[in-house]
């Protein structure tokens, strides 16, 4: 399936979110964590600690001013890189396309890609593939040990102008192929 239809989303992406769709009225989706609650290692409880105490710093968002916080202002990738970096996690501001090719997978060394169905609480995720720069690409965290589609996420978005703890891993990544997950390498 390819091209694109009115409003620039590509027909692959209708078709994926179409299939959600049907899956989730269906209940063919039952994808579980097999895996205990908790945290995938102590980076990531420390990142989502910082992270979630900065749902009431007033933060809005921004694809274009600096990204990390520092004027009030982060985008998807500037608030997870940011909470990383706050936690003491070497990896430079970058977008989610920069992180991808800092995963094992393509010979990076400060993510490694773990399979979604046993993602843990704190795990980040990246959807867009190569191709999500911009608003093409989105990343956050999951708020809980990834079960489908009603797992609750948090991120930092344009739908809510900032950080919030709201969304589900269907609504934040549904118009983006390739949802990929994250663990920082230890």
């Amino acid at each position: 399936i390819s091209g694109r239809i009115e409003g620039g989303h590509s027909m692959k992406r209708i078709a994926i979110a179409a299939a959600v769709l049907l899956m989730t009225l269906t209940g063919t989706v039952t994808a579980k964590a097999e895996t205990a609650t908790g945290y995938p290692n102590a980076t990531h409880e420390a990142a989502m600690n910082w992270a979630l105490a900065q749902a009431d710093a007033g933060i809005t968002y921004s694809m274009y001013g600096a990204r990390d916080g520092s004027d009030g202002t982060m985008d998807c990738s500037g608030f997870v890189l940011e909470a990383l970096r706050q936690v003491g996690v070497d990896v430079p501001l970058t977008n989610t396309v920069g992180m991808l090719w800092r995963t094992d997978s393509y010979g990076g060394s400060v993510f490694t890609q773990v399979p979604l169905e046993t993602a843990k609480k704190g795990t980040i995720v990246v959807a867009g593939g190569l191709d999500g720069n911009g608003a093409g690409g989105h990343v956050f965290f999951l708020l809980e040990d990834y079960r489908g589609l009603d797992t609750p996420v948090l991120e930092c978005s344009y739908a809510y102008n900032g950080i919030a703890t709201v969304n589900t891993f269907w609504y934040a990544s549904m118009y983006l192929d390739e949802p990929v997950a994250l663990v920082v390498a230890e």
